[in-house]
């Protein structure tokens, strides 16, 4: 007998996603906002400026100089 049980809710406003998985599924996760942006890996959160670029991941900022990235966390490129 396969007693397996899972929920998963899924909020959406035009600002805020929100999901939740609770169930058996220990694969990676992903998670995309309405346009096909990832706003979130695994517990990791994905922030994106005013034009569309990467800003920060996690504890991780990115800066731009000019429209050209310039430096990754304490990595200047």
């Amino acid at each position: 007998m396969n007693n397996r049980s899972n929920l998963n809710v899924s909020i959406g406003s035009p600002n805020l996603n929100v999901s939740f998985n609770s169930g058996y599924d220990y694969n990676n996760y992903v998670q995309y906002d309405e346009y096909g942006a990832v706003i979130q890996i695994e517990n990791v959160p994905v922030y994106y400026d005013y034009y569309g670029r990467v800003t920060q991941v996690g504890n991780i900022n990115i800066n731009y100089n000019n429209g050209r990235l310039v430096r990754v966390g304490g990595m200047h490129v």
